[in-house]
């Protein structure tokens, strides 16, 4: 029987990563009927990890993932997320939780670049180039079938001429390509790629994951938290957004739950090295003037029914406006240097929610976004639901 092998950051707590392998592997389940809903899954990261812990998945190091399907007739699916920019020294070093030896590598590729730990990674991990999440389809007769599922591209034009065309090389052989904005898709046009474009997979949570399903699988603590409170505001933010806005961000978070009279969620979703969502949030919390609820030691369904319950969710990552986009939960994008959530929002979204806000936009855009109609919200993520599904089918019919 063939294997089917989902790819990605899965080893690290990071919400949007950690989403990717439960979503596919939940479709599968849900909605595959031939022998592929039977096939054995697999998940591929940089390191032999288990977060079950916090609802995530156990993982194998991807130096296996050439052995493991040398047999041919097997699925490889690029899960989802920004991955076809990430080079392998970054991908490595945000797995490296000790600050001594990550400021000694950042001081290290200062003088030398990261060429010297690319060549070493590579070989260490059987890579085929510098970019880990670029998998190559081998030129044997094993036939494998590679599937990019509505990835994230939309920072490639960054890239050298040279990793380009590299990325244009592996990416020709696969059999199916997605991405998420027309940004991405803009760009993989640019070097030859030819994509479609459907919403970003984990707009289908809110299909896969019942409210009753979300009550089994979320801690005590959160659930208290939710049957108690009348109303609430889910703020999330990163230590990038918030150096040097802190008392911009307090001030306006201030005046919105002093007019709105709701409560204060710091939801921290990127645990991550250049995340940090925690570390930014006690900042936060340490200069508020009024009560705030924040939960740190949170599994994936906390942090989704959370969004899911809230009256209003404020942030910088792309996949909790996702998982409110799902629930029909109004949502705000923070910060328009996040260009990948900036894209995604302008792409997808609702007329009124044209891309990223700045800080000092948060409470003039909480009132005007309140006061949209919850119904214009749900027929918005009835076809993005409906538009992943299909990509999805289309996705699985490559091999029949």
């Amino acid at each position: 029987m063939s294997k089917i092998c989902i790819v990605g950051a899965f080893d690290r707590y990071n919400y949007g990563d950690i989403l990717f392998p439960i979503v596919i592997e939940k479709y599968i389940k849900d909605n595959l009927k031939d022998e592929l809903k039977d096939s054995p899954i697999e998940f591929y990261a940089l390191k032999d990890t288990d977060l079950t812990n916090i609802k995530g998945v156990k993982t194998k190091n991807i130096k296996h993932l050439k052995n493991d399907v040398k047999d041919g007739n097997n699925i490889i699916i690029i899960a989802g997320g920004d991955v076809l920019p990430v080079r392998i020294f970054h991908a490595f070093s945000d797995l490296i939780e000790n600050k001594i030896i990550n400021k000694l590598m950042n001081q290290t590729i200062r003088v030398f670049g990261t060429s010297i730990y690319d060549k070493f990674l590579i070989n260490y991990y059987d890579l085929s180039s510098k970019f880990p999440w670029i998998i190559k389809n081998d030129d044997s007769n094993i036939k494998n079938y590679v599937f990019y599922n509505a990835v994230g591209a939309s920072s490639i034009y960054k890239l050298p001429h040279n990793d380009l065309e590299v990325m244009k090389g592996l990416l020709e052989k696969s059999d199916y390509i997605s991405v998420r904005d027309l940004k991405s898709k803009e760009n993989l046009n640019n070097i030859g790629i030819k994509p479609l474009v459907y919403p970003d997979s984990a707009i289908i949570m809110s299909e896969l994951f019942s409210d009753e399903f979300l009550l089994e699988n979320t801690t005590q603590e959160v659930k208290n938290y939710i049957s108690e409170s009348s109303g609430f505001i889910c703020l999330q933010l990163n230590m990038y957004s918030l150096k040097g806005n802190e008392e911009r961000v307090v001030s306006e978070i201030e005046q919105l739950i002093k007019e709105t009279k709701l409560k204060l969620v710091l939801l921290p979703i990127g645990k991550a090295n250049n995340h940090n969502d925690l570390d930014a949030l006690r900042i936060i919390k340490s200069k508020l003037n009024l009560d705030a609820y924040l939960p740190e030691n949170l599994n994936i369904y906390d942090v989704m029914y959370l969004i899911a319950k809230s009256n209003l969710f404020i942030g910088t990552s792309l996949h909790g406006n996702i998982t409110a986009i799902s629930f029909g939960v109004p949502h705000i994008g923070l910060n328009k240097d996040i260009e990948k959530l900036d894209y995604f929002l302008k792409c997808w979204d609702i007329e009124e929610i044209d891309g990223c806000i700045n800080i000092d936009e948060i409470n003039k855009s909480a009132q005007k976004i309140l006061r949209i109609d919850r119904k214009k919200l749900l027929k918005k993520r009835d076809d993005l639901i409906r538009l992943s599904n299909e990509n999805f089918q289309k996705m699985f019919s490559i091999k029949r």
